[in-house]
């Protein structure tokens, strides 16, 4: 599940997080990862502009996306 957040001014004229979303299907993590991709590529964005968090790379993220994903399941079931 991912949750988005944006910023407004309560009552008090403070700013305050207020729940935006929820999202509860994976494939918007594969989402964002293609996204990222065609950003770079569209707009020649240099390759040190990393979009993987915490040292994973391509392959590693796609891994532990296939992990959460499908588990242990057969994949074609």
């Amino acid at each position: 599940m991912t949750a988005d957040f944006g910023l407004v001014r309560g009552d008090n004229g403070n700013l305050e997080p207020m729940l935006v979303e929820l999202q509860a299907f994976p494939s918007v993590f594969a989402y964002q990862l293609l996204l990222s991709q065609l950003y770079r590529d569209t707009f020649d964005l240099d390759e040190s502009l990393d979009y993987f968090l915490g040292g994973h790379t391509e392959t590693s993220f796609w891994k532990l996306f296939a992990n959460v994903v499908i588990g242990g399941h057969d994949p074609r079931m």
